[in-house]
């Protein structure tokens, strides 16, 4: 804690563990989503002792379910503009270089969608939202970031984000290379995966533009992989 030189236990933690944490300034609170049941819980770290709070309803229900039931569902905690907001990431296996899903396993995951919501003004239900406005996200392995456009001249009501599925990285999953197009880094084993997954979607419109990403290569000792793509932030001094 803030003005003390010990660890301070949080009471209440939930053994299931959470799916994301995050610190809100405005609220001066830790929030976690359950694993469990997507929940959001909070701990007003002004006062630790004090019993924690499960804050909302569960994270809704995705309202195309049909169309991307298959995905895999991330989940990511990011404040805006003093908004709380929960990002909801579907990641499919098979998709090719135009986002369709193949039949044949001979391509790899990809994000295909993402959903936003906002904890209400009474910090107490959740509201979809469609416009970012001027703000963009960033979310993936590291701490998810909510910045303006003017900041860094990037394309407004957008999420950029990198590959995080630790699952899937590194795996021999595929029978073919499946990057065969120019735009992507030509994998020289066959059968690897992982790491490729970076892009941008466009809240509004609904679509994704993958960028390329190379994957590992063949170094003087053997194949090289690389880590996982962190998004990294330079903040002036104040």
């Amino acid at each position: 804690m803030a003005g003390t030189d010990s660890w301070t236990l949080l009471n209440n933690v939930d053994s299931g563990g959470y799916v994301d944490i995050m610190y809100s300034q405005r609220d001066q609170k830790l929030y976690a989503i359950r694993d469990c049941d997507l929940k959001l819980e909070a701990w007003d770290l002004r006062d630790p002792k004090k019993t924690h709070t499960t804050v909302t309803t569960p994270v809704p229900n995705p309202d195309n379910a049909g169309e991307f039931g298959t995905s895999k569902k991330k989940y990511y905690l990011v404040e805006s503009m003093g908004d709380i907001l929960v990002v909801r990431r579907y990641v499919t296996h098979h998709v090719d270089n135009n986002g369709k899903v193949m039949p044949l396993p001979n391509w790899p995951y990809r994000t295909v969608n993402f959903e936003v919501m906002k904890l209400n003004s009474d910090r107490d239900n959740w509201e979809v939202v469609k416009d970012l406005d001027d703000r963009v996200l960033f979310v993936g392995l590291n701490q998810s970031v909510s910045v303006s456009t003017a900041e860094l001249n990037l394309r407004p009501n957008s999420i950029y984000f990198a590959d995080d599925s630790f699952d899937l990285m590194h795996k021999s999953v595929f029978e073919k290379t499946y990057f065969t197009d120019r735009e992507f880094w030509q994998y020289e084993d066959e059968g690897a995966s992982g790491g490729h997954d970076f892009g941008v979607f466009d809240l509004k419109g609904k679509s994704v533009r993958w960028k390329p990403w190379r994957g590992h290569r063949r170094g003087n000792t053997g194949l090289c992989y690389p880590p996982p793509p962190v998004w990294a932030f330079v903040y002036p001094q104040v």
